[in-house]
């Protein structure tokens, strides 16, 4: 288990601090002798009313008038502090993100969790999205962090492959926006390839640095990917839009100042199939929020366990059943990986409801 305290310093690393974007490498697994043969697995789809109380991943209200308000009282550019601009502009981003909802799941929790950990540092932090829907322009997630939205392409859900084609409608109004109230920010820090090309362009145009967090490569995704479509390559290209993003992000890590890999393997795949120069990388891996993850006691695990109904070993996967997450990697190495390691029989998928009924058919397959 990972050093609560070495976890804590991780999760508050600045973007740009070079103490903690060292590469660092992982312990090799211990070896585990031979079990005996198990039992047929089963495979199990626990809805989230077994994990979270009713209407938990239900969308926030975005009509947040008093949050709203409060955020417009502070945009006035009287702060002593200096203000960082956070771009991710896909999926919806709110103080309370409605985790599962299309697009929107562990980035958003990086971006917003970031963004709180610096202004804990002394930073203002704007974090800059898409409004679309009946989203409000403004949302405060703390006295330091709020959300900023900018509308383009309509007012309905965009795909994050599909984006791009609307950011420099987005541009326009974020960069009015930042003049009519004086805006100034040190640094601005994009997440994805989409959010990277909107954040390039207003960096540039602020005259302030830029650092780009990808959180996944184009080129490496492109070739996990598309040995395991069954369509056609117009079909995947149509899909995936991977030769316009591969393209892009090409362009945006030679034209950024810095770019952030999450693991080393990004690292080196950024410098070696990207030809960026390995001193403009810096790696700086996930921490995680030790207030809310921690190690529990016997009594409050085996009260978890019976309300879970799990018995024996498991394995819980809890996350966005997306058919480009790999659940299916998941299933055909748990069915083998048992086998050698440790007589686990029962492989849990938690999800939301809209994802288990698209997933559904392929689990009890």
């Amino acid at each position: 288990m990972t050093n609560r305290t070495s976890a804590k310093t991780s999760s508050s690393t600045t973007p740009f601090t070079d103490a903690a974007a060292r590469p660092g490498t992982l312990p090799a697994p211990t070896g585990v002798g031979k079990r005996p043969p198990l039992a047929p697995i089963k495979i199990e789809i626990v809805s989230e009313n077994r994990l979270r109380p009713k209407n938990a991943f239900a969308r926030p209200r975005p009509d947040v008038r008093p949050l709203d308000r409060e955020a417009r009282a502070r945009l006035a550019p009287s702060s002593p502090l200096p203000r960082i601009a956070m771009i991710s502009t896909h999926g919806y981003v709110a103080a309370t993100p409605p985790l599962g909802a299309a697009d929107t799941g562990g980035q958003v929790v990086y971006v917003i969790e970031l963004s709180k950990k610096l202004a804990q540092l002394g930073y203002e932090v704007d974090i800059w999205t898409r409004r679309f829907e009946d989203q409000s322009e403004l949302e405060c997630v703390n006295e330091r962090v709020r959300v900023i939205r900018m509308p383009c392409g309509g007012p309905g859900f965009i795909r994050k492959e599909d984006l791009v084609e609307h950011l420099p409608e987005w541009n326009r109004h974020a960069a009015r926006f930042i003049a009519r109230h004086a805006l100034k920010y040190k640094f601005v820090n994009s997440h994805y390839w989409d959010a990277g090309v909107a954040g390039q362009v207003l960096a540039e145009k602020l005259a302030v640095p830029h650092v780009h967090t990808p959180h996944s490569l184009g080129i490496w995704k492109q070739q996990q990917m598309k040995t395991d479509f069954h369509g056609s390559a117009a079909e995947f290209e149509n899909r995936y839009n991977f030769t316009r993003r591969n393209s892009e992000e090409r362009r945006l890590y030679t034209a950024c100042d810095l770019v952030i890999a999450t693991t080393q393997q990004q690292f080196d795949l950024i410098v070696r199939d990207y030809e960026i120069p390995s001193v403009k990388v810096r790696m700086i891996p996930p921490g995680y929020d030790d207030h809310r993850f921690f190690p529990l006691g016997d009594g409050a695990r085996r009260a978890i366990r019976r309300r879970l109904r799990f018995t024996g070993k498991a394995v819980l996967a809890i996350g966005r059943l997306a058919r480009n997450k790999g659940y299916d990697l998941l299933i055909d190495a748990f069915s083998k990986i048992t086998k050698r390691l440790w007589p686990c029989k029962k492989l849990n998928c938690a999800s939301t409801t809209t994802s288990i009924g698209m997933w559904g058919h392929f689990l009890e397959k």
